[in-house]
């Protein structure tokens, strides 16, 4: 009897190890990986680099154009994981590399109050070792290699597929009501996220100091690694549609952007702003509101590497 029941068992667990393993193979799978599988295919002596959240991520692209390039940008990024980022990568970095740092308008330097939960801190598992993870835990880490533990039925997936997400394959272009919804969502969540009330009135960043105070201490922290081992920065304002554009007045976008970058860097570094850039408001260069598709991403980028080239010309 006992030896049936450990054949029983033995055979439920090869079983769950060939459906995990299947499992790992979707595009469901891969889709909710693909961020952290970038960082096992960095590069060695990177010439240009680029740190920041979303609009970093999916706007810039450094696998072409740039012989030696890597974007280490992530959806979520906070200035802190950047710079964190930044400094367990550092001997991949030539000491004269370019390291843009993608700042996204307007909210880069407001309050985040999704930050303090532990689920935020799962996108770092797959590109930080352990201790540069805050609320790291052992548990979520092995559930992130054996994902049929936490939720068995995913395995459904296997069969039924769900279409690639990742940066390749995003060419989907917004329509004009596609964007003003997408719009209207992306506002929504933003004044929820950081408790403002509009994106027009400047002077909400009164009640926004002490947030906006922490996040400049850590992009200051990083213009100092940047210094220490002789990097070059720049500052990148990315682009986003029409529909964001026209949310955000001039004088709030100074007060929570373009402020807060010169007061941390001095005005030493260079400031590449594209966000009201009428080349890039076109909806069909987005598949999202503020995440452009493959054809806004190619346009965006060659535009940004003859800018920054111009800048640092004889850099790369």
């Amino acid at each position: 009897m006992l030896w049936q029941i450990c054949i029983a068992a033995a055979g439920i667990l090869v079983l769950f190890f060939v459906t995990n393993a299947l499992y790992k193979r979707t595009n469901h799978y891969k889709n909710q990986t693909w961020q952290a599988e970038r960082f096992q295919r960095i590069p060695d002596e990177i010439e240009i680099a680029a740190i920041g959240s979303g609009p970093g991520l999916y706007d810039v692209d450094l696998k072409n154009g740039v012989e030696h390039g890597f974007n280490f940008c992530q959806s979520p990024q906070s200035w802190m994981y950047g710079y964190r980022v930044l400094k367990a990568y550092k001997k991949k970095l030539k000491p004269d590399c370019i390291v843009m740092m993608v700042i996204t308008c307007p909210l880069n330097f407001a309050e985040k109050k999704s930050a303090a939960s532990a689920a935020y801190h799962v996108q770092y598992y797959g590109s930080l070792p352990p201790e540069d993870i805050d609320m790291y835990s052992r548990w979520r880490n092995f559930l992130r290699k054996f994902p049929l533990l936490w939720h068995p039925k995913w395995a459904f997936r296997i069969i039924r597929d769900v279409l690639p997400t990742d940066l390749e394959h995003n060419i989907k272009r917004l329509n004009q009501r596609e964007a003003t919804v997408s719009a209207y969502q992306l506002l929504k969540g933003w004044l929820e996220q950081s408790g403002l009330h509009d994106l027009r009135d400047p002077s909400q960043s009164e009640y926004q100091k002490e947030a906006m105070d922490k996040r400049k201490r850590w992009l200051r922290q990083t213009i100092e690694l940047c210094e220490e081992n002789k990097w070059r920065p720049v500052f990148v304002i990315p682009p986003m549609c029409g529909e964001v554009c026209d949310m955000v007045s001039s004088e709030f976008k100074e007060e929570f952007v373009l402020r807060p970058i010169k007061e941390v860097s001095g005005g030493k570094y260079p400031i590449l702003d594209y966000f009201n850039e009428n080349e890039f408001l076109s909806n069909d260069l987005y598949f999202s509101a503020p995440f452009m598709n493959r054809y806004g991403r190619e346009k965006f980028t060659k535009k940004l590497l003859v800018d920054v080239r111009r800048i640092y010309e004889n850099n790369f």
